[in-house]
């Protein structure tokens, strides 16, 4: 089961400074009526958040994520509580994640207009148990307008994701005995995303 933290965001105006176009998202708590069915969203969208290995994002997110397990801690066992003998048997050449798609901070959007690449560019920052915002991404970009249109006309439910990181792979070694393997991918991010009526 996954487990994920959720937000439901709704604009804001910054300052007099803030133009129309680049409003920021602020967090609020979700709260759905008990009769309403988790299948009556509009609309679901599930990525990953594009950019996290460019510039010091990737350490930023690393610390993000030692914070997270430290003050906050992940509900899950390491490894999905996994032995070796099981991962040899029932997971031989998959990577064994430390803490797969496990429960995060919450991500908070930032419009990026004047983006030199993308003017319709949509930044994510995840905000931690302090309030304060890390800029660690962005929406893949052949989302970012369907996003814009939907978010204009409903309210957004987002649930956050970590992915990547330490894991564990069986496989065999150069005598054909298989051991475990102990390595490290980057972080990333998964967002998953559900549109609802106001």
């Amino acid at each position: 089961m996954l487990k994920f933290l959720t937000s439901i965001f709704k604009k804001v105006d910054e300052s007099a400074e803030t133009s129309k176009e680049s409003q920021t998202y602020e967090a609020i708590p979700v709260s759905i009526a008990s009769n309403q069915r988790k299948d009556e969203a509009v609309e679901r969208l599930n990525f990953r958040v594009r950019g996290i290995s460019v510039d010091d994002r990737q350490k930023r997110l690393v610390k993000l994520f030692n914070k997270y397990k430290k003050e906050v801690g992940f509900d899950f066992e390491p490894y999905d509580g996994l032995k070796a003998k099981e991962i040899k048997e029932d997971y031989y050449g998959e990577k064994v994640y430390q803490h797969s798609n496990s429960g995060f901070f919450t991500c908070i959007f930032e419009d990026e207009p004047d983006n030199e690449f993308d003017m319709n560019a949509i930044k994510v920052l995840v905000l931690d148990d302090e309030d304060e915002k890390h800029f660690v991404g962005y929406i893949p970009k052949e989302l970012c307008s369907k996003i814009k249109e939907l978010r204009s006309q409903y309210k957004i439910k987002i649930a956050t994701g970590i992915v990547g990181g330490k894991f564990k792979l069986a496989k065999e070694d150069e005598e054909g005995e298989v051991k475990i393997y102990n390595g490290q991918d980057t972080y990333g991010l998964e967002l998953h995303l559900s549109f609802w009526e106001n």
